[in-house]
């Protein structure tokens, strides 16, 4: 697979996703934008949320969580679906040729993996979302059904995002060893 090319599908998507969830929804604040893939498959796809969802299904108990966990969101799922659905099929095909290989699947979907924060990332430096929406926005990358490990959702999270939501998002993971503790 040529990852240039697929990084340059994975951008033009992702930025698609972003202006058609952006442009759709005038009413609501858009604050939070990730990039999600699936554990077991490769299934690439783009999640927003609201401020108006956030606090529509949060309570103090579980607000971080909802504020900040990507398939929670409103929008997960939605903006440029077919060209996600494409760039799926395309990983797709590369990983039924090593169908019985599993350690080549790994390593193939965390190459995936990489190439997804590395778009968020030129995004973020290019000031794409801070454009598009006239303010900071809120930068993931989600493995769904897997916990990344502390270390690398902090470096993922740092690397994103240079605005109060990583000191907020910081606050937050403190809470989880306080919790697992108890």
């Amino acid at each position: 697979m040529d990852f240039n090319d697929f990084k340059n599908k994975l951008k033009l998507s992702t930025k698609q996703a972003f202006t058609e969830v952006y442009n759709q929804n005038p009413k609501e604040e858009i604050y939070a934008f990730a990039l999600c893939n699936n554990d077991a498959t490769i299934a690439i796809h783009p999640s927003s949320n609201s401020s108006e969802y956030l606090n529509d299904i949060s309570d103090d108990d579980d607000f971080f969580y909802y504020k900040y966990e990507p398939s929670e969101w409103k929008f997960e799922h939605q903006g440029a679906k077919k060209s996600f659905e494409e760039i799926n099929q395309m990983c797709k095909a590369v990983a039924d040729e090593h169908d019985n290989d599993e350690d080549w699947f790994y390593h193939f979907q965390n190459q995936i993996n990489e190439k997804c924060i590395e778009v968020l990332e030129d995004l973020k430096n290019e000031n794409f979302f801070r454009d598009e929406a006239g303010k900071d926005i809120f930068l993931n990358f989600s493995v769904i059904d897997d916990d990344i490990n502390r270390e690398k959702q902090s470096e993922i999270i740092s690397q994103l995002n240079n605005n109060e939501f990583k000191d907020d998002y910081f606050d937050w993971m403190k809470s989880w060893k306080k919790k697992r503790a108890l």
